[in-house]
């Protein structure tokens, strides 16, 4: 097919329509060996009608509109889309039903009295196999996760309101979940999994004046800088997260900055009237987010500060990840039963159904949940593994690293000249090393000669 032939056929005939047809392709996942057993997956089915299309329109501004907020304001003001399902990121808008004209003109009235003229105009019909289709089922379904008061951090959705604390450590887990829409097999399913996310109940303030501490005055604003730029930070009084880009040393709470009606108000003020707020320290610096620009906006990009007391630290660090008891505590509430993790994610397809705001949503693009997949499995035997002077056959199917390793390879080549880099203080450990790699590669008839250090 030539470059730039706009009607390709689509991606589903030039894939999994094909290949299915192969008589090596249908009976390939169907095996003989070991016991079946029942499973259940993470896949729930989305049913929706057979003639489903989805409507792509481009819209157009005059006078262009640099903000993307206004541009969808002023767009969802009228009755012709009150009533349908729609996704518009500011510039290209998708419908569920096809707008009376090819070419729909609206105009609307902004506060300061400015006519805006919108020209909307058919750009495709897209059926439901096609992949722009797919990026649409997970807007759809974010838009969804946030009706249900789920906040998206990363690509995930969160519940602050259930928290799991491990207070012993200062770390709080808010439950939540990895969700995504995709075709599998001609069939279009919702997939979800059960995720957390590790916030540390510690502001950057506090950590920063621990650091003070422990390092001094002098070298304190270099060794601040150098631990904090690149960190995930949360503000908990809107739930978003920010990326500390830089620290502004000499801006303080109580200097001014300008509000998007133009009136200037300082940080404390502002946060007392907005969040009822009290910041404590009016000495703190602040730090600077570089706000990303969404697509279609072509508005310049922005610079937040934020005050360090409001800010909590998100993830763990590497001193965090190397504490065994930490970690053991976490796993502790993270760690589902199977049967658990069925509940979780059943329990999330019913919260969507039973929530009105998210199933109507849901039902205003044509969409509704089926049955939950289920499937046969195999828990097949172990394999038999070929060694040197006998079959070994492990203990356990997914790890046979400890079954080997009094065994003799069949083929092994000589390690004889070779060349460990140490210095004088890590000595101990490559010594270690040799020893534990010579004792372990002999058992295995593998020989390792004494290296020069």
């Amino acid at each position: 097919m030539e470059r730039g032939v706009k009607n390709k056929q689509d991606f589903m005939d030039l894939s999994i329509c094909t290949r299915e047809k192969l008589a090596h392709v249908r009976n390939c996942k169907t095996g003989s060996s070991g016991i079946p057993v029942k499973l259940v997956t993470n896949l729930f089915n989305l049913d929706f009608p057979q003639d489903w299309q989805l409507y792509q329109y481009h819209v157009t501004y005059i006078p262009d509109l640099a903000s993307r907020r206004l541009r969808i304001a002023l767009l969802y003001s009228h009755s012709e889309l009150s009533n349908k399902a729609k996704a518009f990121d500011g510039a290209i808008l998708f419908l569920s039903q096809k707008l009376e004209e090819k070419v729909t003109e609206l105009s609307s009235e902004t506060r300061r009295g400015e006519t805006v003229k919108m020209t909307i105009t058919l750009k495709r019909e897209l059926p439901s196999s096609s992949p722009v289709c797919i990026q649409v089922f997970n807007i759809i379904f974010r838009k969804i996760l946030k009706k249900l008061s789920m906040y998206q951090i990363g690509r995930n959705f969160y519940n602050p309101s259930e928290p799991m604390e491990i207070p012993q450590h200062k770390l709080s887990l808010w439950p939540g979940f990895a969700i995504s829409v995709s075709y599998f097999e001609r069939k279009l399913l919702f997939s979800a999994d059960v995720s957390y996310k590790v916030l540390r109940n510690e502001t950057v303030l506090e950590f920063m004046t621990a650091l003070c501490q422990r390092t001094g005055l002098s070298c304190f604003t270099q060794t601040c800088e150098k631990q904090l730029i690149g960190l995930i930070v949360l503000t908990r009084y809107n739930n978003r997260t920010y990326s500390i880009d830089d620290i502004d040393w000499s801006v303080k709470p109580t200097h001014t900055f300008q509000k998007r009606d133009g009136t200037e108000i300082t940080y404390v003020d502002y946060y007392k009237q907005q969040y009822d707020i009290t910041v404590s320290d009016l000495n703190q610096p602040m730090l600077v987010s570089l706000l990303k620009k969404k697509r279609n906006d072509n508005s310049e990009a922005q610079l937040a500060h934020l005050i360090p007391e409001l800010c909590f630290l998100t993830g763990l660090t590497d001193q965090a990840t190397s504490d065994f008891q930490l970690m053991k505590a976490v796993a502790e509430k993270t760690r589902l039963s199977p049967s658990g993790r069925q509940q979780r994610l059943a329990r999330l397809v019913d919260n969507i159904q039973r929530n009105t705001n998210a199933r109507f949503e849901l039902e205003t693009w044509g969409l509704h949940f089926g049955s939950q997949i289920s499937l046969t499995g195999r828990i097949v035997p172990s394999e038999k593994i070929l060694m040197q002077d006998h079959i070994c056959r492990p203990v356990s199917a997914a790890d046979w690293s400890k079954d080997i390793r009094t065994c003799k390879i069949l083929n092994a080549q000589s390690l004889n000249t070779w060349l460990i880099l140490c210095s004088d203080r890590t000595e101990y450990v490559a010594e270690s090393f040799l020893n534990c790699l010579r004792r372990v590669a002999g058992s295995m008839g593998f020989n390792v000669d004494y290296p020069k250090m």
